[in-house]
């Protein structure tokens, strides 16, 4: 009996160690994971999908500051006018944005979408100054990555060169600028302003890049629409010559 009692005995108290044991890990796992681990490696330290989205979005953001740009900096102008010729494909654009190379050297800018991402356009009412803003940027555009240790997306965006002298054409759709703009919200006469800002990727494509520039002011009228009431907008004919 007393050997069988010394077993049962054994078996039971191995039980208990084992017990005993489960509770410590638990108790200090929980404490564990309820750290912040920072001396552990940064197992989360890879860039998310929508970093740089994020990372875009803020940048873009601050082009909303585009009222604050008094003058022209840097090598390019930018221009902004009624469209005046027709296109083979669908119908055309209302107003004809361009970007100038006015330097002797080349210059390289990174772009997502077009080189029109760095534009914010701003609609003035005449009397009662801006009334609401779009920057291109926020339009839709393939998804990148940061890359953390570098600063910059990846993959790399696109880069246009524009040689001493050339200039970069693209045809802007009111409806575009419409839909995705803050204002106005009545009908009436506007001014619209295409204003251009950038800034290289911590040294991407050139170091040193911070260019601003001004188009000047396309007349727009917004008009409801008789059947749903919804805001119209278009290029303001110049008064007919008597």
């Amino acid at each position: 009996m007393s050997n069988r009692f010394r077993k049962l005995a054994n078996l039971l108290g191995a039980a208990v160690i084992l017990w005993l044991a489960a509770c410590i890990l638990a108790v200090g796992w929980r404490r564990l994971t309820s750290s912040d681990l920072t001396w552990l490696p940064n197992l989360s330290s890879r860039p998310q999908p929508d970093d740089a989205n994020v990372w875009f979005a803020a940048r873009f953001q601050r082009q909303q500051e585009a009222e604050a740009v008094a003058e022209d900096a840097g090598p390019l102008r930018c221009r902004l006018a009624p469209w005046s010729w027709p296109v083979n494909l669908g119908p055309p654009p209302e107003l004809l944005l361009e970007l100038a190379n006015t330097s002797t050297e080349a210059v390289r800018l990174w772009y997502l979408t077009g080189a029109e991402c760095h534009i914010t356009f701003l609609l003035r009412h005449k009397e009662h100054g801006i009334c609401g803003s779009i920057t291109y940027g926020n339009r839709p555009h393939p998804p990148v990555v940061l890359n953390r240790k570098t600063g910059r997306p990846e993959p790399l965006p696109a880069v246009l060169t524009l040689q001493p002298g050339d200039t970069y054409s693209v045809g802007i759709y009111l409806h575009d600028l419409r839909d995705g703009c803050s204002g106005p919200g009545a009908p009436g006469s506007y001014l619209l302003q295409a204003v251009f800002l950038y800034e290289d990727i911590e040294g991407f494509p050139q170091s040193g890049q911070r260019y601003a520039a001004r188009s000047t002011s396309v007349a727009i009228e917004v008009r409801s629409r008789l059947n749903d009431g919804r805001l119209d907008w278009h290029v303001a004919l110049p008064p007919a010559r008597p």
